[in-house]
């Protein structure tokens, strides 16, 4: 039996941890990863190893032979990158005609690999993915499987909206020879080409859900779970180092006076003084010294010293660090290789520094020291938005950090709404483009739906919107469409802002550009996407904001006359910034964002092309409109690149001047009144619950699409069920035990129905 170690991972998320070292090489208890890997191989029979390493290979390969495994090991260093499939199939020859596994080299686990070789050749598969669940699935690629374990869809790295199960891809794999032989030679990739095409041409391509502890020690924070899930027991590993007492490991004399709180794990040759106090869960690597008094507790001190007093807390010390006396080091904070933190010196916390750095004594860190500048980690969350409190979460070197981020992408696109704080944010994220040495393109726009516009007419392939949104500052991003920025490119901007981002040199900073007049061109627009009557509806216009007069301007331009007053007139009113639109009938009636686009996709059904294409989750009495009609609807996700290129074109289906412009000419083409259009459409209601799952949103979301596998639904944002009488939707909640569940259905009181019933089936999982 062979197995392929891939062994090529730079580990960017992990510095700097891995400044100085491979991620394969990262020491977890006194030993690399990749020895962990080898050892687990082995134990499973396998005997016949090939490497394959890329960044800092000298060191994997230095190691390896320097370790007596009992294997057969060889190495073969990439000269260029040539992703996960092509570097397996740059080993063929080794692999010959025998089904062969294929391992990360930098992440840990300690599954049966010989139920997952029994689990492939059972099925005469000709791939096998090994899978496991993960609370917090969103760094992962998930696989959804059908029936015996057959792989039904991939879904790549999702936001929480899209995850449809806890079953990520470890990058584990058994593979047949005559598939390896099928792979093309150069650069290509196991997860975004090769199980992708397997898929559709419907191979026997299976996943096998496997027992044991598995876990991609991709971030300090990963790093230190890892390490303190093996000290609880949860993945089982062979240390050199006896336990002495029940949850400590150690092979160094503790003193007498020192208070050891387990789980501990302490190495050979570790120096501890008098009155220290270490643990609940820290690891004290070889080579280390704790001075008198110090204190250690859920952190991993790697081969370095803390001297006494010391206070070490949630965080990581890298090998040759030197913690001085008295320095406190908060939770979330890296140490870097062979720093020097002063006696004294406060590092706050989730500060990184770099390997090599000095600390001045009593000095007080709160940023990031990489060379010489700060740096600190952005994260997205929904809707492609940025949030945090000004000058507090979002400060001004974080801001110039997400500017420089966003180069990337050439020319920027940069606006603000209103306050001097807001225009403070917008600078500095125009600073950091510029710095990087892109285009820093200052608009006029002052609310978001002019911002997404304008991206758009002027192919921006990055435009950022800041707005205060309560006591938050938001970023909101938007692409060259138009549209929110997807969760790939949101990733490309989360790693740059926290790794090592492009600089311009020397004189070389981008330049500054402006363009005004955004709005003008923007209701013009809106204008001109639809056929005017002479006869336009009179309106009211409800709210006072930018947005809100922006509204009034575009309908008064179309030829609608605007009232202040009046009952028996349609009232229409702006939200989320321009995007939604609400309206409240010539009767009073008022009809929500869902109901609204209903009405909107009608005006397009019988004045417009005749089809419209709505995000994934929109309500199904569309489906029922359309098809009382003859016409059709299309969803984002359900009906592939056709649905996406009508959904970019109709700018009317997600925005609300747009939206309203649309209804006012249909209104004024057909003389009916927004009542009238309303009643031509299907009833239905839309209710929605959170409800707790103890098992945790993601595992809820595999064991509720298994369960409803034979029911008519499919699974893009979440899954979404055809009842028959009604829909029901569910999704993950904000919290990490929490379900949204929505129903739809013609009467409230069935909509109600369905949700309790979905409701009953989530608290039960387990």
């Amino acid at each position: 039996m062979k197995a392929i170690v891939m062994a090529g991972g730079e580990g960017t998320r992990l510095r700097p941890v891995t400044a100085a070292r491979p991620k394969p090489m990262v020491r977890i208890l006194d030993k690399p990863v990749i020895d962990h890997i080898l050892r687990l191989l082995k134990k499973h029979g396998i005997t016949d190893v090939c490497i394959t390493t890329g960044y800092m290979s000298d060191a994997v390969e230095a190691y390896v032979k320097s370790e007596d495994f009992g294997m057969n090991i060889s190495c073969r260093a990439e000269r260029e990158p040539l992703g996960t499939a092509g570097g397996v199939k740059a080993c063929a020859d080794f692999i010959g005609d025998d089904d062969c596994l294929v391992i990360s080299g930098d992440a840990m686990c300690d599954f049966d690999l010989t139920a997952c070789f029994d689990f492939h050749r059972g099925k005469n598969a000709e791939a096998t993915i090994v899978l496991c669940s993960h609370d917090s699935p969103l760094e992962y690629g998930l696989v959804v499987t059908g029936r015996g374990g057959r792989i039904e869809r991939f879904v790549e790295k999702p936001s929480w909206d899209a995850v449809c199960t806890d079953c990520i891809n470890t990058g584990v794999y058994i593979l047949s020879p005559e598939l390896i032989r099928e792979i093309p030679d150069g650069k290509y990739d196991f997860g975004k080409d090769f199980f992708p095409r397997l898929l559709t041409e419907k191979r026997r391509l299976f996943g096998v859900h496997a027992d044991g502890y598995w876990c991609d020690v991709g971030t300090p924070e990963a790093y230190l779970r890892c390490a303190f899930d093996m000290l609880d027991g949860k993945m089982r590993f062979d240390s050199a180092v006896p336990e002495t007492g029940k949850g400590v490991w150690s092979a160094s004399a503790i003193p007498e006076d020192a208070v050891v709180s387990p789980p501990v794990f302490i190495g050979e040759n570790v120096s501890i003084e008098s009155g220290a106090r270490i643990g609940p869960y820290a690891v004290v690597g070889a080579g280390s010294a704790v001075g008198a008094g110090a204190e250690l507790t859920n952190c991993v001190m790697d081969g370095a010293r803390a001297g006494a007093r010391a206070s070490v807390c949630g965080t990581v010390i890298c090998r040759g660090a030197s913690i001085g006396a008295g320095a406190n080091i908060a939770e979330g904070a890296v140490i870097g290789d062979s720093t020097v933190v002063g006696d004294g010196c406060r590092v706050m916390q989730r500060v990184k520094i770099w390997p090599e750095k000095s600390l001045p004594d009593n000095s007080t860190v709160r940023e990031s020291v990489v060379t010489g500048s700060p740096r600190t980690g952005v994260s997205f969350g929904a809707q492609s938005v940025i949030s945090g409190e000004f000058n507090i979460t979002l400060t001004p070197e974080q801001l110039i950090a997400i500017g420089a981020a966003s180069a990337e992408f050439g020319r920027v696109g940069i606006s603000a709404c209103g306050g001097e704080a807001e225009t403070v944010t917008a600078d500095a994220i125009s600073c950091g483009v510029r710095s990087a040495g892109a285009e820093a393109v200052r608009l006029d726009c002052v609310f978001p739906s002019c911002a997404a516009f304008t991206a758009r007419s002027l192919s921006l392939k990055l435009c950022i919107f800041v707005r205060r949104s309560g006591a938050n500052t938001e970023l909101m991003f938007f692409g060259e469409d138009g549209m929110r920025l997807d969760r790939s490119r949101q990733r490309k901007i989360e790693a740059a802002a926290d790794g090592e981002f492009k600089r311009a040199m020397g004189f070389g900073a981008g330049c500054k550009s402006s363009v005004s007049g955004t709005e003008i061109a923007y209701l013009s627009a809106s204008a001109s996407s639809v056929k005017l009557s002479p006869s336009m509806p009179r309106v009211r216009v409800k709210g006072s904001g930018e947005a809100s007069r922006a509204l009034r301007r575009a309908l008064a331009g179309a030829g609608c006359m605007i009232e202040e007053r009046g009952m028996a007139l349609p009232v229409f009113e702006l939200t989320d910034g321009g995007f939604g639109l609400t309206l409240r009938d010539e009767e009073g009636r008022f009809y929500g964002q869902e109901r609204t686009l209903v009405l909107t996709a009608l005006a397009e059904f019988e004045h417009g092309s005749g089809m419209v294409a709505v995000p994934y989750g929109a309500p199904g009495a569309l489906d029922i409109l359309a098809s009382s009609l003859g016409t059709r609807v299309l969803r984002i996700g359900r009906d592939g690149e056709e649905a996406e290129a009508l959904y970019r074109s109709q700018i009317f289906m997600r925005d609300g001047i747009f939206a309203a412009l649309k209804l006012c000419a249909a209104m004024g083409k057909t003389g009916e009144r927004l009542a009238d259009m309303a009643a031509r459409t299907p009833e239905f209601s839309v209710t929605e619950h959170t409800v707790r799952v103890d098992c945790g949103r993601a595992k809820a979301m595999r064991l509720l699409v298994n369960a409803c596998s034979e029911m008519a639904g499919d699974i893009f944002e979440g899954l979404r069920i055809d009842t028959g009488r009604g829909i029901v939707g569910i999704r993950p909640g904000a919290s990490p035990k929490s379900l949204i569940i929505s129903g739809e259905a013609a009467r409230e009181e069935t909509a109600e129905e369905l949700c309790a019933d979905f409701i009953l089936r989530a608290k039960k999982l387990k």
